[in-house]
């Protein structure tokens, strides 16, 4: 679906938008999961 709402876009600016947000949602994503396992295996998040 991300990659398919990239090629619909109708500009350059656009595009560029919609990959920014993507990749601020992936690294969200990704912080939290992190934050997850490191409370489930009794380890502190580093943050």
């Amino acid at each position: 679906m991300e990659k398919q709402s990239l090629l619909e876009a109708k500009s350059l600016e656009e595009r560029a938008t919609t990959l920014r947000n993507l990749l601020q949602f992936k690294v969200i994503e990704k912080g939290t999961l992190l934050e997850n396992i490191g409370e489930a295996g009794g380890m502190k998040s580093p943050h």
